[in-house]
């Protein structure tokens, strides 16, 4: 099983993605130069495999700067 996350920002991927492979339970996505504006609207869009056991997804992000 598989799970592929995205950050999205008003509705359009960004570069921020990141992965889980098996029995993963971890993963960070860091990037730097990642503009944002007040009011923009951010997301996570989780893609799982055709495979993957329903879990629950919990995240949190961190904006520095």
């Amino acid at each position: 099983q598989s799970f592929t996350y995205t950050v999205r920002k008003n509705g359009i991927a960004t570069v921020m993605t990141g992965a889980i492979s098996g029995d993963g339970t971890f993963q960070l996505i860091s990037q730097t130069g990642f503009s944002y504006n007040a009011g923009d609207y951010l997301s996570i869009e989780v893609i799982t495999s055709a495979t993957a056991a329903t879990v629950r997804h919990r995240w949190s992000l961190a904006i520095e700067g």
